[in-house]
């Protein structure tokens, strides 16, 4: 029995696959502190892009931190999740100025 080809991909390679299916441009995210290195989009208006291979995020002290971070304060955000948001981490990821999308790839 053979994997399907995604499964065989890096965390890296699903990112940029993630990206690519939302048709988003590629920019290096080194003047930004995100919790790992990561990789970026930016949409057509500028906003930047966050790709998040997860299936769930909880609001929790470190989620917190990472959105209220003064780092990321100066420009808009959009965070593409592969799975959810609890109802509680959506509300203060938007109280914060992001924008959530939810089961995107899936």
């Amino acid at each position: 029995m053979r994997c399907p080809r995604d499964t065989l991909k890096s965390p890296w390679q699903q990112c940029f696959s993630l990206l690519d299916s939302e048709q988003y441009n590629y920019v290096r995210g080194r003047s930004w502190r995100l919790p790992r290195r990561g990789v970026l989009g930016r949409d057509r208006d500028g906003t930047l892009v966050a790709p998040a291979l997860v299936d769930y995020v909880s609001w929790t002290e470190r989620i917190a931190g990472f959105a209220g971070s003064e780092d990321l304060k100066a420009a808009q955000w959009t965070v593409l999740l592969t799975g959810k948001m609890s109802p509680r981490a959506k509300k203060e990821f938007e109280a914060l100025g992001w924008t959530v999308r939810e089961g995107i790839g899936s």
